[in-house]
């Protein structure tokens, strides 16, 4: 879906709401074209702009995207951001934690459990050029490991997942079904749980 297609059909409703808005609005909710008969669509553009709501920053919606086409060389070669998702025992339970590291933000975020909210209004740790230029070429040496030996697809049982997204939202997923089987990723995995 085009931004020129969304604010014709609600031009009163987006005045003043910039395209990238509306363009990382259309990510998190990619409307089809008989969508836009629907008078809703409009109405909550505008009420998420209003309430200064921030798209793309969703773990869940970003966990949900299908990997590109491009190879991991592309997705690297214009990384934005980096996510690590492991699990933690709490008691019986599992809980989804997160390590996050978001090139744009220049922040370094952990979620644990909740995925369904904007990660950068979470507690930042600043990160600097030399801690990204680490990431950028941990990721180069262990890229190919993972793969040979990760999943692109969810499987049943998994202990991690890498994710990486490019600046244009391009999106590479891992599957990591044993952290130990694979030599280089430990190391990649501490590095960001720091």
């Amino acid at each position: 879906m085009e931004v020129s297609a969304v604010r014709n059909a609600y031009a009163e409703k987006l005045e003043q709401i910039p395209d990238e808005y509306i363009q990382s609005f259309l990510y998190d909710y990619p409307l089809e074209e008989e969508n836009l008969q629907k008078p809703f669509w409009g109405k909550l553009i505008r009420k998420r702009f209003d309430s200064n709501k921030r798209f793309g920053f969703d773990i869940g919606q970003m966990l949900n995207k299908p990997n590109c086409e491009e190879s991991a060389a592309v997705v690297l070669e214009n990384l934005d951001r980096v996510f690590l998702r492991t699990a933690q025992r709490k008691g019986e339970m599992f809980i989804s934690c997160f390590s996050i590291v978001d090139f744009t933000e220049n922040g370094l975020f952990h979620v644990h459990g909740n995925v369904g909210e904007d990660y950068t209004t979470l507690a930042k740790e600043e990160i600097d050029e030399q801690f990204k230029s680490n990431v950028k070429d941990a990721l180069g040496g262990i890229i190919n490991e993972l793969e040979q030996k990760a999943s692109p697809e969810a499987i049943p049982v998994y202990e991690a997942t890498i994710m990486l997204m490019s600046k244009d939202r391009l999106i590479k997923k891992y599957y990591i079904h044993s952290v130990e089987k694979l030599d280089n990723v430990n190391g990649f995995i501490d590095m960001l749980k720091r």
